[in-house]
């Protein structure tokens, strides 16, 4: 419990005058102070900085909180570049810089977010060697998320992609990606999870001016399509089926047939027709060979 007059620490004080805004403010105060009482943590100024450093990470490691709050995913993204832009002198490393014309350090920042999204951690870290650490943790953690899943593992696997993406590495796309399939495994699968982290992993390829996975799309629109969701889950076909590869094909066909049933029938209906018309074709020419054969005799 939290000694706040607010809280039902304090039944007695509670005020119906208080508003949502209010008690935020309240709880703000609360974290920011230093006195000592029921529920409160003595923390020096570093340790506040570092805790709200390190909170982006955690909520977004928290399956809770991130259903609760859906839109935290874009704010997420917009935090991470701001913050980027203070950590290597004012670059915007959500965006590619444009050939030609960018500096030497916009051009290593970009290189560090396009390897980190595609889980290249070691290569990663030679364009910013500060990260090191933080990279060598996450690719230690995401190999144990492969392994466990490729084991069959899958809760272990998703407990290991959770606490890669809580070390706080930005533009950790393939993380999001591989913790949806995973979660997809499970024998009660949440949509609104493999949604979310289907969603998070678009953004990132987007904010970086990367072409959205086609996996993560297919992901989404099968989600989409199971939660009743029509009109997203053929939109996100459509994508798909615009992206590159072959990736999850079987997926997409089937998705293909139940979205778009009318295609899928024309689709038939030709390749019948061709088949048809060239079998009609094949008999006049044999018949017209028998009647040759009987004009000889």
């Amino acid at each position: 419990k939290i000694c706040m007059s607010m809280s039902d620490y304090h039944p007695e004080s509670w005020n119906p005058g208080w508003s949502v805004a209010t008690i935020l403010k309240g709880v703000l105060s609360f974290m920011l102070s230093d006195e000592l009482t029921t529920g409160a943590i003595e923390t020096s100024p570093y340790e506040k900085r570092k805790l709200a450093k390190e909170s982006i990470a955690w909520n977004e490691a928290n399956t809770e909180f991130c259903s609760l709050f859906p839109d935290f995913a874009q704010i997420r993204i917009e935090e991470i570049a701001r913050r980027a832009q203070l950590n290597h002198g004012g670059v915007d490393t959500s965006k590619k810089p444009p050939d030609g014309i960018c500096t030497e350090k916009e051009e290593r920042s970009h290189k560090f977010n396009i390897l980190c999204a595609q889980g290249k951690f070691a290569e990663a870290s030679q364009y910013i060697p500060e990260q090191k650490e933080a990279c060598d943790q996450t690719a230690k953690e995401k190999q144990l998320a492969d392994d466990a899943f490729r084991a069959g593992n899958v809760d272990a696997a998703i407990a290991a992609y959770d606490r890669a993406i809580a070390i706080g590495l930005p533009h950790c796309s393939v993380l999001f990606r591989n913790r949806a399939a995973a979660r997809e495994k499970r024998s009660s699968p949440s949509d609104i999870d493999i949604i979310s982290d289907c969603t998070k992993a678009i953004d990132i390829d987007h904010a970086l001016n990367e072409p959205p996975s086609r996996k993560a799309l297919l992901r989404r629109a099968d989600a989409y399509f199971r939660s009743g969701d029509l009109k997203k889950a053929q939109k996100d076909l459509l994508a798909a089926k615009a992206c590159p590869g072959q990736d999850l094909q079987s997926r997409f066909e089937r998705l293909n047939s139940l979205l778009f049933p009318s295609d899928s029938q024309h689709s038939t209906l030709n390749s019948s027709d061709d088949g048809s018309s060239a079998s009609k074709k094949k008999t006049r020419r044999s018949g017209s060979k028998k009647k040759k054969k009987k004009r000889i005799i």
